[in-house]
């Protein structure tokens, strides 16, 4: 039988990538630790590599930044993306903080680039200027 660690399901600084881009999946919810009497925002999230976690989302390092970016409403999170950048406490312990990004990035964390230009939509990039040179008198006003 092979051992799991009780935590295996949790994202942390062990099973994440820094600069890997994460997902949110779910609505978070709030858990309390009776050992550590602390209250924690949880929300399943999937990393690029499909890898799907629960992740706890501090206050000081998550949860005040989503609400900020995405408002206070976490379903709102949902569909949402976050960068993980892993820190070392002056301890010398490993933890992650999740960096909210725009909405429009795929699961990579890449820019998601708007629709082909089609003929009714234009803009500045597909507008024929004229190739010869214009003169005062061509001007109509």
């Amino acid at each position: 039988m092979e051992y799991k660690s009780k935590n295996a399901g949790f994202l942390n600084a062990e099973n994440a990538k820094d600069g890997d881009t994460i997902k949110i999946l779910e609505e978070a919810f709030e858990t309390f630790s009776e050992t550590k009497q602390q209250t924690y925002l949880n929300c399943k999230v999937q990393l690029s590599d499909g890898t799907k976690r629960l992740a706890s989302i501090d206050g000081n390092f998550g949860a005040d930044s989503f609400a900020e970016k995405w408002g206070t409403e976490t379903k709102d999170w949902i569909g949402r993306f976050a960068k993980i950048s892993i820190k070392e406490s002056k301890a010398g312990n490993k933890y992650i903080i999740l960096i909210p990004l725009d909405k429009e990035r795929d699961i990579s964390g890449t820019v998601v680039l708007p629709p082909e230009k089609t003929e009714n939509n234009t803009d500045v990039d597909s507008v024929k200027y004229p190739t010869e040179d214009i003169t005062p008198e061509d001007i109509p006003f």
